[in-house]
């Protein structure tokens, strides 16, 4: 059999098939020969296809200092691996939609999607929803078409509500809807915010509503606020006080007696307190009174307190307390892989004794590692945003926010103020949002060295005999 001709590069290095042997001339040797250059050439197929895989990932990494401009990049890997690699295909289109949305870079983006119509247009009609690629071609032909909105919208409506996996498609669809067609996407938020609603999808609900008006989505909101249940309103409370206009909604609010003011967190005010918005500063002061910008002794006074609550017999329930750090907790804290990675993972952070943990929790500025150090935006649309900076360089600057979302602004266009901050990003005042028994419950589950339900699980140092429920 003749040398079949085929090479394969990978990386630097050229693999070349078995060259034929002339020691090698009975039919058996003819047999081993063919066989080897028949697996041969699966394994250049198979290295071939491990570089296509690879595209999207070495795309990624690029430089942390350097977010990518051009939309027209990713969209030529994601046709690339259209086939080949379904799940990075689709990761791929939807990040770089995500991305050109942020930016209001929409005509480039919509360029870039032609030459992938017949593709997006055939995954949208066999309407499997399992497809990786399912969710950012659907939001690809609605951004392509307007009138696909109402089959983005019905699928918006079928995502389960509980599903932790698909809060990426839905923040995805609701970006594009309120990007397409802004007054029925209002229009639908107003009939979802209802008590029925779940946490996780009125945070994302209320959050792309605010962007495309926050005027008219603070009302909307506060003026259901009786409704709502009480996690609702919780998550419901940091994106209101992002933004100017919506803070003054949510201030007056509270100055009504609608919202408790206990709700708001230390940080979400002092944010506003270091921008040149004096309106909104002299309303937060005529709401919650002078807020100190300088630690507070009353932390290290609580921080006490809580010790010898939690050393006088008292006991909780670790199962509760996970329920509790999913609701308060989770948004920027993980541990043992459930939550977001916005601050520290303290599955082995700051956990070493009672007292640390305590004092973590309850005064989080005390001691503020270099890398979460909060930087504080003033957006030229009057959004503050405070996040950890995971890039920067001269144009642009990258945070992760609450959530483990990852926001980019350009400095040119986007930034009317920033600041570093002296406070820790973890806001003060986690007791006030908790029940005595919630608390002991909470501290309770985070003195569990092993994940909850562990057989060999043991207890971090210094907690008390019987504070953790067997």
């Amino acid at each position: 059999m003749e040398n079949c001709g085929l090479t394969a590069t990978v990386g630097y290095y050229r693999v070349a098939p078995l060259q034929q042997s002339s020691t090698i001339s009975n039919s058996a040797g003819m047999s081993l020969k063919m066989f080897v250059n028949v697996h041969l050439r699966k394994l250049y197929l198979l290295c071939f296809l491990l570089c296509l895989q690879s595209l999207p990932i070495l795309h990624n990494l690029g430089r942390a200092d350097e977010p990518a401009s051009d939309v027209a990049g990713p969209m030529k890997i994601a046709r690339l691996l259209w086939n080949a690699n379904k799940q990075s295909a689709g990761d791929t289109l939807s990040r770089a939609i995500a991305t050109s949305l942020d930016r209001g870079n929409t005509k480039a983006l919509i360029s870039a999607l032609e030459p992938m119509h017949p593709q997006i247009h055939a995954v949208v009609a066999a309407g499997n929803v399992d497809d990786p690629r399912f969710f950012g071609s659907l939001a690809a032909a609605a951004i392509a078409d307007k009138q696909r909105i109402a089959l983005l919208a019905e699928h918006l409506d079928a995502l389960p509500s509980t599903s932790a996996s698909h809060l990426d498609d839905r923040e995805l669809l609701l970006r594009v809807w309120f990007y397409q067609s802004p007054e029925t996407a209002q229009a639908a938020f107003s009939k979802k915010l209802t008590a029925d609603i779940d946490p996780a999808s009125a945070a994302i609900w209320i959050r792309r509503s605010l962007a495309a008006d926050a005027i008219g989505a603070s009302q909307a909101v506060l003026a259901r606020w009786p409704e709502l249940s009480q996690q609702v309103r919780i998550v419901a409370i940091e994106p209101l006080s992002s933004s100017a206009n919506s803070m003054l909604a949510l201030a007056e609010a509270v100055r009504q007696g609608t919202v408790n003011k206990d709700l708001v967190n230390t940080n979400q005010l002092r944010k506003w307190l270091t921008t040149s918005n004096t309106q909104l500063k002299a309303k937060i002061e005529a709401v919650w009174g002078k807020i100190r910008e300088s630690e507070n002794a009353e932390r290290t006074a609580l921080v006490a307190r809580t010790l010898k609550l939690l050393s006088s017999k008292v006991s909780g329930s670790a199962a509760r307390g996970n329920q509790v750090f999913i609701r308060v907790c989770s948004q920027c804290h993980q541990l043992h892989d459930q939550g977001f990675e916005v601050g520290p993972n303290i599955s082995n952070n700051g956990r070493g004794n009672l007292e640390q943990l305590v004092s973590n929790v309850l005064d989080p500025s005390l001691v503020i590692g270099e890398a979460f150090q909060a930087r504080t935006i003033l957006t030229t649309d009057d959004e503050v945003v405070s996040g950890l900076v995971v890039a920067e360089n001269d144009r642009f600057i990258k945070l992760k926010v609450q959530g483990g979302k990852i926001v980019e602004f350009s400095k040119a266009d986007d930034i009317e103020e920033m600041k570093t901050s002296s406070k820790s990003l973890m806001p003060e005042g986690l007791e006030t949002q908790l029940s005595e028994q919630e608390l002991i419950d909470l501290f309770a589950y985070l003195c569990l060295l092993k994940p909850l339900g562990s057989e060999d699980n043991a207890l971090i140092s210094g907690t008390p005999d019987g504070l953790v429920e067997p």
